[in-house]
């Protein structure tokens, strides 16, 4: 029997251009096509945007421009969305063939409202294979869910009040999440659904996105007072990871 759930993949985009065209081919080239996917960019400088609205019709794309922050950005992706069931995603990234297929699966035969993903890094030179393999959790029950790779009802970003576009640090996710689990919605983890990303090129990159990372937890601990569930193990883990890099 087919199923009639349809989704739609979300992704802001702010100069992607680099690797857009492999992140858009991993997402198109699935087991399972997604139904619909809108694409928002941020009036990125580098061609992004120029060069996605070549590839509207190839990829079947809805792109838009929006001087937004990645915040708004997933919230007008989500209004824009046609379909009840969204996957979201970051550019950057490389979308394993089975991820929309396994997400589907799980909205297909369950009752489960949010379905997050399992995150890798990928690694290409000698930095990033060095980083890669030290960046491993101590805690193998421990599964943060980035919005590079979680899924909810559309509903569900009504309720919870949409991403918090408010904040001008990185952790709008985080706090999705947050207030996710105090609508008192469970985060069901799905590990077949895979997205690796792509991390900093050098100490210094890799560096910036674990500030940028910190700063941002710390800025809704500062509005909100409340302290996020991956940050201290994420300032820890980074942290010690920072050291070993140095001194190795």
């Amino acid at each position: 029997m087919t199923s009639t759930k349809k989704c739609s993949v979300i992704i802001p985009v702010f100069n992607e251009k680099e690797g857009i065209e492999e992140f858009i081919q991993s997402i198109y080239k699935q087991t399972r096509h997604p139904d619909e996917i809108i694409i928002i960019d941020g009036w990125s400088t580098d061609g992004t945007y120029e060069y996605l609205k070549t590839q509207e019709t190839k990829w079947h794309l809805k792109v838009y421009k929006h001087l937004s922050n990645i915040a708004e950005a997933r919230n007008v992706a989500i209004a824009k969305a046609s379909h009840d069931i969204i996957l979201c995603t970051d550019a950057g990234c490389k979308v394993d063939s089975h991820r929309c297929e396994s997400l589907m699966h799980i909205y297909e035969t369950t009752d489960e409202v949010v379905v997050g993903g399992k995150s890798e890094l990928l690694g290409n030179n000698s930095f990033q294979k060095k980083a890669k393999h030290r960046f491993v959790s101590p805690d193998p029950n421990f599964h943060f869910v980035s919005s590079r790779n979680i899924s909810f009802y559309k509903n569900v970003r009504k309720e919870v009040g949409g991403y918090p576009e408010y904040l001008t640090k990185r952790g709008e996710d985080t706090y999705f999440n947050y207030k996710i689990e105090q609508a008192e919605y469970k985060i069901f983890f799905c590990p077949q659904a895979i997205v690796q990303r792509n991390m900093g090129k050098t100490y210094y990159e890799f560096y910036k996105m674990y500030r940028n990372y910190t700063q941002g937890d710390a800025e809704v601990y500062m509005i909100h007072k409340v302290l996020q569930s991956g940050t201290c193990k994420q300032g820890i883990l980074s942290t010690l990871i920072f050291l070993m890099l140095l001194w190795s």
